[in-house]
């Protein structure tokens, strides 16, 4: 998690502090920066195992959808999971179409914010479903 925060802190002090002005620099710098916390994200993600929540990874959250659908003879298991990855991640695309590239990237640093701080409270939690995959 302190990883992901340095890079969407970065990110988001870039977004905000550098001009949008269609400049190559600025756009691989937060390229680099959120492709690293995107990286991470995938990673951490992965090591969990939560089934049906694949954050970062957009076109296999719609293949799973459409594939295991009952109209493609599949039982559909926890479709509500997938399509709020989907509408999460067209809603980000929105606010920075609509808004600023700023706006969206302080907000996904506000939502790594909020879960580092769940994550480092429920650290030493023996819940089954804190365990990861181990």
């Amino acid at each position: 998690m302190g990883i992901n925060i340095v890079a969407f802190g970065g990110s988001v002090i870039a977004a905000v502090v550098l001009p949008d002005t269609g400049d190559l620099a600025t756009r691989y710098l937060l390229i680099a920066l959120l492709g690293i916390a995107m990286g991470n994200q995938n990673a951490a993600a992965r090591r969990l195992a939560v089934p049906d929540l694949n954050t970062t990874v957009l076109t296999l959250t719609l293949t799973a959808l459409a594939s295991e659908s009952r109209l493609a003879g599949g039982t559909h298991p926890h479709p509500k999971w997938r399509l709020a990855s989907v509408a999460t991640m067209f809603s980000g695309a929105a606010l920075v179409l609509k808004v600023n590239t700023a706006a969206a990237v302080g907000l996904a640093f506000a939502i790594v914010l909020a879960v580092s701080a769940m994550a480092l409270r429920l650290r030493h939690s023996t819940e089954s479903w804190t365990a990861g995959a181990g």
